[in-house]
């Protein structure tokens, strides 16, 4: 048995484990020399110091919570007595916080670790965990310090095992965000959620990404929320959602020095509305979405379902992972009229049908990719699905401002006011006079009017009822 002051180590990759006293503390890992590196560790062996023979058992009497091995006496199992597990305590959570700057302040908690018995324990936790190190006071560990660079979500298991083979596992949460604002909105997504059309402003040019920030379902679901009581404090809107963005464009492309979902991780809000993939699909581009036999060309389209799944599913996984923030993610209206233009050689019910067909392909991939974020206990209470496809029903798209032959082809006055996306999108107009119960605008037939946006807020609203909504604080936003 060693002396107080030879501190037995076991050396993995070139970390150490020091131990002293009656408790024992888990150095996890350790920044490298001049190099900054940080790492787990995959074991540790932690053998605890001796005291003199003579004064033990009184220093044990007035230390009940320490081992026999703690002060250098034998085990206290008599022989053939069964092994007893080693104690291991540590907090189930540990939380580090970034400020607007990105300056992390670092969790701490203490670790213990003993052994009725007084074996000699052994810790290995898993790896592939960041920014963990540890404190020492007086040449003893008090603490887990837990400071990654990034915000995310680590769970960390540790392990610990005697010499006989008893062994106590722990799980511990290891969290990392923005501060946050406990009380924010955040819009995120394609045209349908920024509004597009809706500031006639943006018609001249004066926004790329066609915002509509007071007149979009986002701002009138924040409007909803803070007026019911669910947001209070201090609250906040903010919208990251651009016209044409795919979900590609939400993981790759930077607006402001950031992209969508880099806005998302350093807001930290409480909720999280999300509208994309119709643009991933090429729905402005019908034609490509139809066979010479006027069937869904379905070899085409599924590719690109394909491909927008595996954004999807990154850009859940990183705002759940990064942000407390509930994600509300729509599906996509038909905004096609009952009998539309159409395309040259499938007009009218064929084209509706080709909308209805590669909408509903969509809409299933979006179920399918939350649907896989929940659980064997049941779907997730994070991530859910605003289904707005009932509520558009008999209201698509009226037939569209100005001529049809001059919508159809691209006249160039039609195109240079009211944009390039007339173009794509006139197949979807009506043919001849509808009546005036349209929730899709005149203007080029897909994105919502007034009364579109109003009733994608209302299912939002209707969603996000009875769910507990979690904040940067861990609190809820109605707290």
């Amino acid at each position: 048995m060693p002396v107080c002051g030879k501190f037995s180590t076991r050396v993995d990759y070139g970390w150490r484990m020091l131990c002293r006293g009656r408790s024992f503390v888990l150095l996890m890992s350790l920044l490298a020399g001049g190099l900054g590196l940080v790492t787990s560790v995959s074991s540790v062996s932690l053998i605890p110091a001796a005291a003199a023979q003579d004064t033990a058992h009184e220093m044990l009497a007035a230390n009940p919570t320490a081992t026999a091995s703690d002060f250098g006496l034998p085990s206290r199992r008599s022989h053939g007595q069964s092994n007893r597990a080693p104690l291991l305590q540590i907090a189930a959570e540990l939380r580090a916080i970034f400020d607007a700057d990105g300056v992390v302040t670092p969790a701490t908690a203490p670790l213990v670790v003993s052994d009725p018995d007084g074996d000699r324990v052994r810790l290995r936790p898993n790896r592939g965990v960041p920014g963990l190190s540890y404190t020492m006071v007086d040449g003893l560990v008090t603490e887990l310090v837990f400071a990654p660079r990034v915000p995310g979500t680590w769970p960390l298991t540790l392990t610990a095992l005697d010499d006989a083979g008893a062994s106590t596992v722990v799980e511990v949460n290891l969290v990392a965000r923005h501060s946050g604002t406990p009380g924010m909105l955040l819009a995120m997504g394609d045209s349908v959620a920024s509004g597009h059309g809706r500031d006639l402003f943006d018609y001249l040019g004066g926004d790329s990404c066609w915002r509509a920030e007071r007149q979009a379902y986002g701002r009138r679901v924040f409007t909803a929320l803070r007026r019911s009581g669910v947001l209070r404090g201090q609250t906040s809107f903010d919208m990251v959602a651009c016209s044409g963005a795919t979900a590609t464009d939400l993981l790759r492309t930077r607006r402001d020095g950031a992209t969508q979902v880099d806005h998302a991780v350093r807001a930290n809000p409480a909720i999280i509305t999300l509208t994309v993939g119709a643009n991933d699909i090429e729905f402005d581009q019908p034609w490509n979405l139809v066979t010479p036999d006027d069937e869904l060309n379905v070899d085409y389209l599924d590719p690109l379902l394909g491909t927008y799944q595996i954004r999807l599913t990154t850009i859940l996984r990183r705002l759940l992972e990064r942000t407390d923030a509930t994600v509300v993610v729509t599906t996509y209206y038909n905004p096609a009229a009952q009998s539309p233009q159409g395309i040259q050689g499938c007009r009218r019910a064929c084209f509706a049908d080709i909308s209805n067909a590669a909408l509903d392909r969509l809409n299933d991939v979006i179920f399918d990719t939350v649907d896989g974020f929940g659980s064997e206990a049941g779907p997730s209470d994070r991530v859910v699905v605003a289904d707005i496809r009932a509520q558009f029903e008999g209201h698509g798209a009226p037939n569209g401002f100005g001529p049809d032959g001059a919508r159809e082809n691209g006249l160039p006055v039609i195109r240079d006011v009211f944009g390039r996306l007339v173009e794509g999108t006139h197949p979807y107009c009506a043919r001849g006079r509808t009546r005036d119960d349209s929730w899709v605008s005149r203007v080029d037939c897909v994105h919502p009017n007034g009364a579109g946006h109003r009733t994608i807020a209302g299912v939002v609203v209707a969603t996000l009822d009875g769910l507990a909504l979690r904040t940067a604080s861990g609190a809820s936003p109605a707290a």
